[in-house]
């Protein structure tokens, strides 16, 4: 996959994602599915591009699942179509050791998500935007564990979700007027 390609699938995956989720929980439903697949399509071929970013997704993916975030119908829909599509066509084979690491904070920074919004301490900006992961994403950068490009392309999707979770929740958890 080119760059350019690579970049917008990066940020569309994040996009997609926050979409579904917020769209699943206001009970959307067409728009909840919709963007769940096609952010399954879009994680799909970020699984393809490089073990790099396969490690990010799948680490995305494994915090997600064991925090039991995937825990409505379109989500696991989503879930599903890319299990299925990495066992039919494939998938470049995460860096495990990198993997069991951002696994981990990604676990941990869904945990600190859902306790940050009750804080009232400085942290709580920093956990509510899953701060440890974006901080581990960019020291393995640091230390050459991953490629230059695949830093970018995560640092993307998590920016575009967290923005879009910022205008979709305006969107749809505030009252007009």
């Amino acid at each position: 996959m080119d760059m350019v390609c690579f970049l917008l699938a990066s940020a569309l995956a994040g996009i997609t994602l926050k979409a579904a989720d917020v769209y699943g929980e206001v009970k959307i439903d067409f728009k909840a599915y919709a963007t769940a697949i096609a952010s399954a399509l879009l994680f799909w071929l970020l699984l393809r591009e490089s073990p790099y970013t396969s490690t990010f997704m799948t680490a995305v993916i494994i915090g997600c699942i064991v925090s039991l975030k995937v825990n409505r119908p379109n989500l696991i829909i989503g879930l599903a179509i890319i299990v299925a599509l990495s066992a039919a066509l494939g998938f470049q084979t995460p860096i495990i050791w990198l993997l069991i690491i951002l696994a981990s904070v990604a676990y941990l920074d869904e945990f600190t998500h859902d306790h940050a919004l009750k804080w009232k301490h400085g942290f709580q900006l920093f956990f509510r935007y899953r701060g440890l992961l974006k901080a581990t994403a960019v020291i393995t950068a640091l230390i050459g564990a991953v490629t230059p490009l695949s830093i970018t392309g995560f640092l993307l999707f998590d920016l575009c979700y967290d923005l879009s979770g910022i205008y979709l929740e305006r969107k749809c958890f505030t009252k007009p007027g």
